[in-house]
């Protein structure tokens, strides 16, 4: 799964879903909330800290007999998972690249049972502004679309044109049959946790990415865009949290989203703005400072969405992106960008 917004949660749908049919399933995401541990999920559960360990020793002194300079963190967690969903018996597993897709370290499954591509925009342009088409959005479309393989199904959310050239045209050298998906009409709003067309996008590219599964390894004869009760289950129970995620926490509501972008920025704005009103204070806490991802201009554009929105924001508190300093860590720190939270 790649994309710019969104991958992270068509991969818990998926894994969601496929639990709920019955099937073992592992999921490996980045980033993490609170441990690296989240990363390499058995039935929605992170890695116990008994198996982390005792996979983790296994792999390192595997490598470290033949010591790899270029074995990046993520290269090596990749490699980690791959070797625990063996060894734990997963019966499909569920990729998330980290950046892009063509070059990403999840890249060498050679024949997927599908690839799916959510909503793309500009990220990551020093990484893959680089390529060899003629513009960074079609670049990006190009890293992005990498995951595309021989004769493997493909999906992709409907997307701007320059992106979507891009996607069919590298289908089309590979022969893989790619299919643009909608929303999806039994994909409804009174679904818990659907309570954005972002969402349920995410959602109706899931179930066609599941379906595919249930067709081509449980022989189950469904079409791809296909909402049984049990795959509509599987979307409902679907838990992801620091997306669009609402927590009651004593007088307080948090309202929280790792958004880092342009678009996903609006998103969560324009979600935060259909919150009911309440007579009390409302805080915002940002963190986003590198200037990669531009977080002046991220602040800039959730301040006109929540303007038009009506919303008024009380307090504010900018939070920094530094987690180590000096060998200690910066206590509240978040690996996560931004945070809305109303109390």
């Amino acid at each position: 799964m790649a994309g710019t917004k969104g991958k992270g949660s068509v991969c818990a749908y998926v894994e969601s879903i496929l639990r709920t049919c019955g099937s073992k399933t592992g999921l490996f995401t980045s980033p993490h909330l609170m441990t690296v541990r989240e990363r390499i999920r058995i039935c929605a559960q992170p890695l116990s800290v008994t198996l982390f360990v005792q996979y983790f020793n296994h792999v390192w002194e595997k490598l470290n007999a033949v010591p790899d300079e270029e074995l990046g963190y993520f290269h090596f967690l990749t490699l980690l998972s791959y070797y625990v969903f063996k060894e734990e018996g997963v019966e499909v597993c569920i990729y998330e690249t980290g950046v892009g897709g063509e070059r990403d370290a999840t890249n060498i499954v050679s024949q997927p049972v599908a690839s799916g591509i959510t909503t793309l925009g500009i990220d990551h342009p020093i990484t893959l502004g680089r390529g060899p088409l003629d513009s960074l959005s079609k670049n990006i479309a190009w890293h992005k679309s990498g995951i595309f393989k021989r004769g493997c199904p493909a999906f992709t959310t409907l997307q701007e044109p320059e992106f979507l050239d891009v996607l069919q045209s590298r289908a089309f050298e590979l022969d893989a049959p790619i299919t643009i998906v909608g929303i999806n009409p039994s994909i409804r709003g009174d679904v818990s946790g659907l309570d954005t067309e972002v969402q349920k996008l995410n959602a109706s590219l899931a179930v066609s990415l599941a379906n595919t599964y249930r067709q081509k390894l449980l022989d189950s004869e469904v079409l791809h865009d296909e909402v049984s009760e049990a795959v509509l289950l599987g979307v409902k129970q679907c838990q992801w949290g620091g997306r669009l995620q609402t927590i009651d926490f004593g007088p307080c509501k948090w309202y929280i989203d790792g958004a880092h972008n342009t678009a996903s920025i609006k998103v969560a704005g324009n979600w935060f703005s259909k919150i009911p009103t309440a007579p009390v204070p409302r805080i915002l806490i940002f963190n986003q400072q590198s200037e990669q991802r531009g977080g002046e201009a991220l602040l800039r554009d959730l301040f006109n969405v929540l303007t038009a929105g009506g919303v008024h924001i009380d307090y504010a508190i900018f939070t920094t992106d530094l987690v180590w300093m000096d060998g200690t860590v910066i206590e509240g720190t978040t690996c996560f960008d931004h945070f809305i939270v109303g109390y």
